[in-house]
Parts: C-alpha cells; structure tokens; sequence
C-alpha cells in the first residue's frame, strides 16, 4: 500500500464479503496491513463508489446516495 505516510506492506485475500452497515458486497479482495495509529481499518474507493457513498465532511457523516 502506499499512501501520505509512506509505504506499507499489506497482503490481499479474497473474503466472502464486507458489510457496511446495511450495504453488503460479496466475493471480493481486501488489503489487510498494520495501521501505526488508532485506526481500525480503512474503507476503500472499491467500496465506496459500488454502494454510491456520500462523505459529508461538514458534519461528519456518511450515508448512501438513494437516487
């Protein structure tokens, strides 16, 4: 992985799915890795943009685009 703070070594295997909140996507790949902070874990554009996510960074708030 790489990203702001560098490089970062991860493996990638195929789960059986990932649910996000009511959002659920099956059969597909997840990078897992060491996070050096209080970070639990990243969500990535692949799931983001498949279930038509909205970030709303003024409040702080995430939530499905319904149209």
């Amino acid at each position: 992985m790489r990203g702001i703070g560098g490089k970062q070594r991860s493996l990638r295997k195929k789960v059986d799915g990932v649910r996000f909140g009511s959002f659920e996507i099956n059969e597909m790949y997840v990078d897992f890795g060491l996070l050096d902070s209080d970070i639990d874990g990243l969500i990535g554009l692949d799931i983001l943009l498949s279930g038509r996510f909205i970030i709303d960074l003024a409040n702080m708030e995430i939530y499905r685009n319904r149209s």
